[in-house]
């Protein structure tokens, strides 16, 4: 069984279950379009006819695509989460620090890469003002005791 024949047979299931359609149904549906009550024994011809039908009576055979962004989600919650207080415009401007002319105007249009880059920046920055931080809060004048 080639891929383009299980596809299609994955789309009769598909549509079967869209429409809500009992086993009985389904099967006198294919007896119907083809005059065989099983997929499996239908040509590919016979197949097309059933997907047909099927799409007539309403079934829509659609993949979702994931968008860039949603790839890229991961990526972009670590940035906002190692941007604490801080604006996404300072992520953008690492971008634009980093890759110049050719960085994007917006986080969600840099590519993986880039947006690893951002994150390995903004790590080291936030390590570097925790090191500042950590060294204002020492007691300013160790005399005083």
């Amino acid at each position: 069984m080639n891929a383009e024949r299980k596809n299609a047979i994955a789309k009769i299931h598909i549509g079967k279950k869209q429409l809500g359609m009992e086993e009985d149904a389904y099967r006198e549906m294919l007896r119907n379009a083809t005059g065989k009550g099983s997929v499996a024994d239908m040509d590919d011809d016979e197949v097309k006819k059933v997907l047909a039908r099927l799409r007539r009576n309403g079934a829509r055979f659609h993949r979702k695509h994931l968008t860039a962004a949603e790839g890229k989600k991961p990526l972009i919650d670590k940035v906002f989460a190692l941007l604490g207080d801080r604006t996404p415009a300072y992520a953008e401007g690492i971008l634009k620090q980093m890759h110049g002319d050719l960085a994007p105007e917006r986080l969600e249009w840099a590519t993986p890469e880039q947006l690893r880059a951002v994150i390995s920046a903004l790590a080291n920055n936030n390590a570097r003002r925790e090191k500042t931080k950590a060294k204002t809060d020492v007691a300013p004048n160790a005399a005083d005791k």
